[in-house]
């Protein structure tokens, strides 16, 4: 018979992967009733990285 053995090491740890960077923001169509023009100061809008959002005046049908 023969002696025993030692034990092995334990292996490392691994690590964790990195982020991948940001993507590029989408394009934003607003589409307005002519009525609400005066209101369109009041809406403010991000698109960091994105095309520059677009206005569309245009008459819209009634939802009920």
């Amino acid at each position: 018979m023969s002696p025993n053995g030692s034990n092995g090491m334990d292996g490392h740890s691994g690590q964790d992967g990195l982020n991948g960077p940001s993507g590029r923001g989408g394009s934003i169509t607003i589409t307005y009733e002519p009525q609400v023009k005066p209101y369109l100061t009041d809406i403010h809008l991000s698109n960091q990285g994105g095309p520059k959002s677009v206005f569309k005046e245009e008459p819209v049908a009634p939802l009920w």
